[in-house]
């Protein structure tokens, strides 16, 4: 009936030390029907066994103690789900900040919201007598949630409202900061969320990018079950995108079995299934490689960010010390620094995007508007290096000593005037701030760009605060 009879595919092989050995992978009749016709709603069935065992593997979690995997059009397809399963109109969200692509729209329903968000991103309360959002920020640092600010705001959250049932989180390289969050918060958080009977929401599209010195440290996921008398308060999602392909469109999640079984109803009636040829391809591969080949796939993804963020940060010491302060990050694509932007460095007939600093519905491939997507646009004909960035995220000191004005710390300030007229385009760091207060924090990135290129942005970044510093 269908006109594909036969499909094969190369990829490098994890056991090979040469990027070159390919090895060709072909469906077989009955992989190919699987991959062509409609599907269980929660996923191929060999992909989600595989599922079950890498989080036994990674996380000590079993099948059968209570929780399922469901799979989905990738991570933010689940989160989506998960949040319109858990929260109401007028119920708050419990987010760190800084947060991923904060929109700062002030007259959207939820069901708006939803749609245009990741919903990775607000901690939103939305006030039917206003039709206004107001959100509330819980703080982060370097070791991650601040448990002392997340314990003060629900103590102190008001008599006549609802109270927050949900928290998201992104404990691995957190975009936009970077932080990957320690044993010891993730312990207290995780309390906390059951002293308060709070579902965590565990995003953890770069679990698989960590590239810190110490070892790993264990997901709430994996805490759930170690330090609590019971499991079901934590939702984990896991994605493909970052390790496998970004155009699969594959992400799943794991939780407690009753809300995985809204969430397949919400997909039953919505967008029905994730690609049936997308998880064929990615179950032949990955039973192919084992666990223990997809660990040295990742293993070596995740080298390659490390290197890419050491030329980073050498760079940062030579042109920046002194004129920008940063935490040097353990996971993930992100660097966060004292403005937030997105800026482009133009040179030679190519351009260079450094800083992405975009919303997230840029990061997804949709337009910012006006000049921005003309630019943005453009940077991904000439190099095609969008996939590959990572980002960098630091704080400009932007005012010296005497000179310091109230306000004159707001990258925005900046970045808008001496950075652009030095070719730096970019978005000030509040767009990750919930509330859109102020900030001189910027998220830079560092991809493929090669270390001349790195070094003569930073040169150039450097420049524009000199001439803003009045120095």
């Amino acid at each position: 009936m269908f006109p594909l009879t036969s499909l094969s595919f190369s990829a490098r092989s994890p056991y090979s030390s040469s990027p070159t050995d390919d090895v060709t992978y072909s469906l077989t009749r009955d992989e190919l029907a699987l991959g062509l016709q409609y599907t269980d709603t929660v996923g191929i069935k060999p992909l989600r066994d595989w599922l079950y065992g890498l989080q036994d593997v990674n996380h000590g979690r079993k099948q059968g103690e209570g929780w399922s995997v469901v799979v989905g059009n990738g991570s933010q397809d689940l989160v989506y789900k998960a949040i319109d399963a858990l929260v109401n109109d007028g119920d708050p969200v419990l987010i760190e900040s800084p947060a991923y692509a904060y929109i700062p729209v002030p007259y959207l329903s939820r069901d708006l919201l939803l749609m245009f968000l990741h919903l990775r991103v607000l901690h939103l309360d939305f006030d039917h007598s206003s039709q206004t959002l107001r959100s509330t920020e819980i703080e982060t640092d370097a070791e991650g949630i601040s448990a002392s600010s997340l314990r003060s705001k629900i103590e102190n959250w008001p008599a006549e409202k609802p109270r927050p049932k949900v928290l998201y989180t992104v404990p691995y390289g957190c975009n936009p900061t970077g932080m990957t969050a320690s044993l010891e918060r993730r312990v207290e958080v995780l309390k906390l969320a059951r002293e308060f009977n709070i579902i965590i929401l565990e995003d953890d599209p770069y679990f698989y990018l960590y590239y810190g010195a110490a070892p790993r440290p264990p997901s709430y996921f994996s805490l759930e079950k170690t330090i609590l008398p019971e499991t079901g308060r934590v939702l984990r999602f896991d994605s493909f995108s970052k390790v496998l392909s970004a155009g699969m469109r594959l992400g799943f999640v794991s939780g407690p079995e009753v809300i995985m079984n809204v969430i397949e109803k919400h997909t039953e009636s919505s967008d029905l299934q994730a690609s049936s040829l997308a998880q064929v391809i990615a179950i032949k591969l990955l039973d192919s490689w084992g666990y223990g080949g997809f660990k040295l796939h990742t293993e070596r993804t995740s080298e390659f960010y490390r290197e890419k963020r050491d030329v980073f940060q050498v760079a940062m010491m030579k042109y920046l010390d002194g004129y920008a302060e940063w935490v040097k990050p353990e996971a993930g694509l992100f660097f966060w620094y004292a403005n937030s932007f997105f800026w482009l460095w133009r040179h030679g007939g190519f351009v260079l995007l450094l800083s992405v600093l975009f919303l997230s519905y840029v990061h997804e491939q949709c337009a910012l508007k006006g000049w921005v997507t003309a630019n943005f646009l453009t940077s991904r004909r000439k190099t095609d290096r969008r996939n590959s960035l990572l980002n960098k995220a630091f704080k400009l000191n932007l005012s010296s000593g005497a000179s310091s004005k109230e306000g004159s710390n707001d990258s925005e300030s900046v970045i808008r005037t001496t950075a652009f007229k030095k070719g730096v385009l970019a978005l000030p760091g509040k767009v990750f701030l919930p509330s859109g207060n102020p900030t001189p924090y910027v998220r830079a990135a560092f991809s493929l760009n090669t270390e001349e290129e790195v070094n003569e942005a930073l040169k150039r970044l450097r420049a524009a605060i000199v001439e803003a510093r009045g120095e």
